[in-house]
């Protein structure tokens, strides 16, 4: 039923906010960086959350960012700029192919 729905969506939110709570207490000695694809998002539970200790090895993950990194971070991945180092290649070649394919056309169609 929809009643249910709702105390399910509640209870869901509720558990986002404790997770969130005990990981900020959990690595309140490290540097944490927050993120999401929507800035909108930054002041919710549903931001992506770091721990990042002073010579840049990552010390915790939250959830939500194991599931907007997923592909670049690995259980395995220490350090904090490796990620990005990925994400940024990852970004250049996306560009690149889809500016290629933008002038390929111009060039066609002029």
């Amino acid at each position: 039923s929809s009643r249910q729905d709702h105390t399910l969506a509640l209870v869901k939110l509720s558990a986002k906010s404790v997770e969130q709570k005990l990981f900020l207490n959990s690595f309140q000695h490290t540097n944490i960086y927050s993120f999401h694809p929507r800035s909108e998002y930054l002041n919710t539970n549903s931001i992506g959350l770091i721990a990042v200790n002073d010579d840049g090895e990552i010390e915790g993950v939250n959830s939500n960012a194991r599931v907007m990194l997923s592909g670049i971070f690995k259980d395995t991945t220490n350090d904090f700029f490796n990620i990005f180092d990925h994400f940024c290649l990852i970004l250049v070649i996306y560009f690149y192919v889809i500016l290629a394919n933008h002038y390929q056309q111009l060039l066609h169609n002029w």
